[in-house]
């Protein structure tokens, strides 16, 4: 792997072999960016606008941004991880700014033997940063012999903002990634920045309702709303705004609303994994495991190496009662996700459907002691000791936590359900229900079976616009 910007001046003359009958699959890395930490944001913009010049060559496969996002050139495990699923080459790069100027080297490594096969070095003024992409995706094509006439019809267009809204732009995007509320909140401001130099500038404006849907669903809803409409007003083929409609109609209920935008955003982006995934989310809330299942495999296939979508898709799959696809899938992945605290969480959900107690007891465990924060893991843990008929233990969590903290209800739901406190059960269910909040998996979710007759729980159903899709899917 190239370090630094000392190998410059070496430039790879071998041409990599393209076999028509299986075209490969690249995977792009994140650029790293060599230099001051506040041009940090610079890799991530420039990878994202390689991968889109990319995705135009129909004897290219790939791999799409939500997955290659995950990782970075220092991953010790990089080569590995992707080689599992079927990636042939990786493209890394290293972008260097030096006073008004842009140095960018990219690499190509082959997966077969962790090879260098090519590598290239770009330059380019800071105000033509635009025709760095175009240009490393020519190279590439090249070196592939691939065709440069034929273009995939379908891929996305590069929109070409004035450097100064796409820089703020950039920055928004790098502060947003960690969805803090100090980032969140600092990045509306470089979004504005952005908008106010352009005001044409679709992505900055999706952008923008998508932090304030982070920052308050609630009261963002309404903010977001706005603003997707505004980038279809401005261009009818965007499918990532129909996605945020469906993504805020989900978020208000509104499931027949949200199911339509996804649609037509898939009409739009077939293969977007992001978008499969809203959709088949939305499908298991209203309790159609089948659609969600479809869906959901649709998205874990684009995106492979998701840690979210893969087990958020073997998690539906287990909801389903799909026991033996479910153990297929955990085997398939566990090399690579062996370090998720989400797989963990979702083979943890294995193993208490399968009335395995103890072991779940086990992977919970594991699941926090890498992300302790996770409180589907900390709530599973104790409807096992509960199952268990470790009664103390299960009491004495219960007694720590604040009631009057919105934020527990479903964890005192779930667990007086399991000790058959129901009335007490369904006072916190209510209670969460009277805020807006509701589990999403309140239908398909076993735990809440001890519920299902009570009459309170029916009439959070009908509040929350279910009760008609229980019946529907025998709920």
């Amino acid at each position: 792997m190239l370090s630094s910007f000392a190998y410059l001046h070496f430039q790879s003359q071998t041409t990599a072999n393209l076999n028509k009958d299986n075209p490969p699959f690249i995977a792009v890395i994140p650029f790293e960016q060599i230099g001051l930490p506040e041009d940090t944001y610079l890799g991530e913009g420039i990878t994202e606008d390689v991968l889109i010049q990319l995705t135009k060559f129909d004897d290219l496969n790939i791999i799409s941004k939500a997955t290659t996002f995950k990782f970075q050139p220092t991953d010790e495990d990089l080569y590995q991880k992707m080689a599992a699923f079927g990636t042939t080459h990786i493209l890394q790069g290293e972008i260097k700014k030096i006073n008004h100027q842009l140095m960018l080297l990219v690499h190509l490594v082959q997966l077969s033997d962790n090879r260098e096969v090519w590598s290239e070095r770009f330059i380019e003024a800071e105000e033509n940063l635009f025709n760095l992409a175009p240009k490393v995706a020519l190279a590439l094509s090249k070196k592939f012999n691939l065709s440069t006439t034929v273009f995939n019809s379908s891929a996305k267009t590069n929109y070409k903002p004035s450097i100064p809204a796409y820089n703020a732009y950039l920055r928004g995007q790098h502060l947003m990634r960690p969805r803090s509320r100090d980032g969140l909140e600092k990045s509306i401001e470089e979004f504005d920045i952005a908008l106010s130099i352009d005001n044409n500038y679709t992505a900055a404006f999706l952008a923008k309702a998508t932090a304030y849907l982070l920052l308050n669903r609630k009261e963002g809803t309404d903010k977001a709303e706005t603003m997707a409409l505004e980038v279809i007003r401005k261009d009818k083929q965007n499918g990532d705004a129909y996605a945020l409609l469906g993504n805020i109609h989900s978020l208000k209920n509104e499931y027949i609303k949200a199911l339509t935008f996804y649609e037509i955003a898939l009409a739009l982006s077939p293969d977007d994994p992001m978008i499969n995934y809203w959709y088949s989310l939305v499908f298991r809330k209203i309790g159609n495991l089948k659609a969600a299942m479809k869906y959901g495999k649709i998205a874990a296939e684009s995106a492979p190496l998701h840690p979210v979508i893969n087990s958020g898709y073997i998690y539906t799959v287990i909801l389903a009662d799909e026991y033996l696809l479910a153990e297929k899938l955990i085997n398939q992945s566990n090399q690579i996700f062996e370090n998720s605290f989400l797989f963990l969480y979702v083979k943890g959900h294995l193993a208490i459907h399968q009335q395995h107690y103890t072991k779940a007891l086990v992977l919970f465990e594991q699941s926090l002691s890498l992300e302790p924060d996770f409180d589907r893991s900390n709530i599973d843990k104790f409807y096992c000791l509960a199952k268990l008929k470790k009664m103390k233990a299960v009491n004495s969590y219960l007694s720590t936590i604040d009631e009057q903290d919105i934020n527990h209800t479903m964890t005192f739901a779930i667990l007086y359900g399991e000790l058959g406190e129901i009335e007490k059960g369904i006072s916190y269910l209510k209670r969460g229900a009277d805020k807006g909040f509701l589990p999403i998996d309140i239908l398909t979710n076993d735990y809440y079976i001890p519920y299902r007759t009570h009459p309170v729980y029916q009439e959070i159903l009908q509040a929350f616009g279910l009760r008609e899709f229980a019946k529907q899917y025998n709920l």
